[in-house]
This record gives structure tokens, sequence and C-alpha cells, in this order.
């Protein structure tokens, strides 16, 4: 059986211990255990959409054609696969952002595309194909 004196030298040394766990979470933050909180499929795609952003910012566009007439409201720089897609069919967020997805379209084109795709994927062969834009406006 333990004695007064070994109870309360235990409780101390559980003080002790407590009070250094509780100032080691402030001293060093990174050595606590965080929750792992699942991205919603939201966060993911906007996470996903910045990557391809930062990737496509990296590369040298010099080599996309008609990047001269690149300018606010007139010409824009188009994924052909958009990022939309390309998180959807979990395409790596490099191969959007790749020079051989870029081309430079009318500003007004791309703002009627959208978040479509000017290739859409062909369920049947697994093969990416052409497909038509579909326009409500006439582009001029």
């Amino acid at each position: 059986m333990e004695t007064i004196h070994e109870i309360y030298q235990r409780n101390k040394a559980e003080e002790r211990r407590l009070k250094m766990l509780e100032a080691s979470k402030w001293l060093c933050p990174d050595l606590t255990p965080k929750p792992v909180v699942p991205l919603t499929k939201k966060q993911q795609r906007h996470k996903y959409k910045t990557l391809v952003w930062r990737l496509t910012r990296t590369q040298d566009l010099s080599s996309v054609p008609g990047i001269e007439k690149r300018a606010w409201k007139k010409f824009d720089l188009d994924h052909i696969i958009s990022i939309w897609d390309g998180f959807n069919l979990g395409l790596p967020a490099a191969a959007i952002a790749s020079i051989s997805n870029l081309r430079i379209i009318p500003h007004q084109e791309n703002t009627i595309k959208s978040g479509r795709s000017h290739f859409e994927a062909n369920p049947l062969s697994g093969l990416l194909v052409p497909q038509p834009l579909h326009r409500k406006h006439k582009l001029h």
C-alpha cells in the first residue's frame, strides 16, 4: 500500500509532467497533433485550380502561338482541356498546365467557353477528341 508521501510525490510528478507538456505545446506548436479534416470538393477544386495556374505561370509562354496578342479583355490564355475538366477527370495539374494544353483565344470566346473544354473525353476510346463549342452568342 502506498504511503501518503508516495501519493503526494506521484501527484507532484504528474503535475510537473502536465506543466511541461503544456509548455511544449506553447513553445513548439508543430509537435502537438492536429486533427486531420478532409477537404471539401470545393476546397479540393480550388487547390487544384491554384496549382494549375501556378504551374502555368512558371512555363515559358513565349512558345504559345499568338502569345504576343495577349491583352486585358482582348485575348486570353486558355487551357484547351479546362481546369474544371482536368479536376473532374483526375488529370495531373502539370498536364493541364503544360504548354501543349495552352492557346490564345479572344476574350469573348474564352468567357463563353467558361469551364468547358475544347476537347472532351471519349469514354469508348479513352482518347480526347475535338468537340465544337456550342455558342449562345455570335462572336465578332
